[in-house]
C-alpha cells in the first residue's frame, strides 16, 4: 500500500468519524421527537468520561483506580509476623540482670592485651636467659672457695 492509498484511507475514516459526531450532537440539539432518533437514542449509549452526573459537575480523580497492588502491599503480612516475632524474642532475651556495666577503661585493656600478646614470647625468652645465667653465676657463688 503507497502513502497515497494510506491517506485516502485515514481521510475517509476522518469523514465518517466527522459525520457520525455531527449526527451525535444534532440529535442532542434536535427537540421533535421522531422515531429514528428515538431508536438512535435508545441505541447510543452515554460514557460520561469526565462527567459525573451524580454530582453534576467533573468527575475528581481517584488515584486507588489506577494504583497496582505492589510489592509491599503483597508481602505486608509477612512483614507483621515478622515484627511480631521479632518483638517477642526481644522481650524474652532481655533480662535485667545479665546486664552489667562495663568498667570505664574496658576498651584500652582490650588495646592493651592485643600489644602484650606480642611481647610475651619475648618476655619469656629473656626470664629464660637471665635463669640461665643466675643459674650459672649461682653455682660460681655456691662454690666453696678452695682456699
Amino acid at each position: 500500500m503507497s502513502l497515497a492509498d494510506q491517506a485516502a484511507v485515514r481521510k475517509e475514516k476522518l469523514k465518517a468519524l466527522a459525520k457520525r459526531k455531527a449526527e451525535v450532537t444534532s440529535d442532542t440539539v434536535e427537540t421533535e421527537p421522531d422515531n429514528e432518533t428515538n431508536k438512535r437514542a435508545k441505541k447510543l449509549q452515554f460514557r460520561f468520561r469526565n462527567y459525573d452526573p451524580t454530582i453534576q459537575g467533573p468527575r475528581r480523580h481517584d488515584p486507588t483506580i489506577y494504583q497496582s497492588e505492589t510489592v509491599e502491599e503483597a508481602v505486608k503480612d509477612v512483614m507483621e509476623r515478622v515484627r511480631t516475632e521479632d518483638e517477642l524474642r526481644r522481650a524474652g532475651e532481655l533480662d535485667l540482670n545479665k546486664i552489667q556495666p562495663k568498667k570505664p577503661n574496658w576498651d584500652l585493656k582490650r588495646d592493651l592485651m592485643k600489644k602484650m600478646a606480642k611481647l610475651e614470647p619475648i618476655t619469656q625468652a629473656a626470664f629464660a636467659t637471665l635463669i640461665r645465667k643466675c643459674g650459672i653465676n649461682c653455682i660460681y657463688l655456691k662454690r666453696p672457695s678452695s682456699k
